[in-house]
């Protein structure tokens, strides 16, 4: 038995869970495991600990709360005779990791999909574990480097993919997905889809689109998701004069398959673990203009458009470029430089191996 641990549920966390199911999927787990979260209320067959959070990062006299829950944990893990944990990033691990000196039948695969802080304690957490019982990955080349220098410990790269048949199959068609959004038919449509947060860029992407909105009528931008940013956006878009021009639907759960209601999608992100919008987006046949971050150069080259992270100007050029390329044609070469199919192939692979499934 396979238990995937991971930090909360909810929408804020869907991405990294759509990483791990991904995973889970390639790997022949599909409905062979449990999802169990520390914290938030439980969803799609999530089981919730509720860990309080001063427990979870707990010093001192609160070491004892931790000791009583990692007990209850093992005994749960025991009790479903699981033998190996996927392990959310660092936060979990340093919660969950103590678990493996109390059974040796546990191994335990740490997945990390962003830049964090290793301390000289977590350096002693993983020589705690025996060698072969852990393993440690990330999401792209770029963080198992960053991750293997901090930890000094080798890093495997499993640089997530998408089945392309599978995402191809759950496609609404364009009057579709434009319908379920409330969108004009005629319009240019540019998609952005994330969480509403600073990270993320959105409103250096809303400054650029007002630049050049009043000279293009027939523009619309929509943003998909949710988050702590929505009513600063929100206000921005109204004294910008874009309302009904800059549209913020929220979270939708199918926003996966709304992608041909898009002409071109954007990720104007400051920083990210690897972005599977890029890979959703292209396979799907709809081109991507990203910012400039080395995770999205390793997996488009030199087929797209990348714009300098916070970058209005740059942003406002690129949205110009847009207008004068064939999203057609800018799609089937990012397409060929994807190769999707190769990619979930690998991954496929890569994934069972990591796991010990074979």
């Amino acid at each position: 038995m396979l238990v995937n641990i991971m930090w909360c549920s909810g929408s804020d966390y869907t991405s990294v869970h759509k990483v791990h199911e991904q995973l889970l999927i390639a790997a022949g787990y599909e409905g062979g495991y449990e999802d169990w979260v520390l914290q938030g209320d439980p969803c799609r067959g999530f089981r919730a600990w509720n860990v309080p959070r001063r427990v979870l990062k707990g010093r001192g006299f609160r070491k004892l709360a931790q000791w009583c829950w990692r007990r209850r944990i093992l005994q749960e893990l025991q009790a479903v005779d699981a033998r190996v944990l996927l392990i959310d990033g660092l936060g979990v691990a340093r919660f969950v990791l103590p678990l493996l000196k109390q059974s040796k039948k546990l191994k335990a695969v740490v997945l990390f999909h962003g830049e964090v802080r290793i301390r000289s304690t977590d350096n002693a957490m993983f020589s705690g574990v025996p060698a072969d019982s852990l393993r440690l990955a990330a999401v792209s080349q770029t963080l198992a480097t960053v991750i293997a220098e901090g930890s000094r410990l080798p890093v495997a790269v499993l640089r997530s993919a998408l089945d392309p048949e599978q995402v191809v199959q759950r496609l609404r068609s364009r009057s579709a997905a434009r319908s379920r959004l409330g969108l004009p038919c005629d319009a240019v449509v540019f998609g952005a889809l994330g969480r509403l947060v600073t990270e993320k860029g959105f409103d250096v992407l809303i400054e650029a689109f007002a630049k050049i909105a009043c000279e293009q009528p027939r523009l619309q931008l929509v943003i998909l998701g949710e988050g702590e940013q929505r009513s600063l956006l929100e206000q921005r878009i109204v004294s910008l004069g874009l309302s009904g021009r800059v549209h913020l639907p929220g979270y939708l759960e199918d926003a996966a398959t709304l992608y041909c209601a898009f002409d071109w999608i954007f990720l104007p992100s400051h920083r990210e673990g690897l972005g599977l919008v890029l890979q959703e987006a292209v396979i799907s046949k709809v081109p991507v203009v990203a910012s400039n971050l080395v995770v999205f150069r390793e997996q488009l080259g030199n087929s797209a458009t990348y714009v300098e992270p916070g970058s209005i100007g740059g942003w406002q050029e690129a949205i110009e470029l847009c207008l004068l390329q064939s999203p057609e044609q800018v799609a089937k070469r990012q397409g060929q430089v994807l190769a999707a199919q190769r990619r979930w192939e690998e991954y496929q692979h890569a994934a069972r191996e990591l796991l010990w499934c074979q």
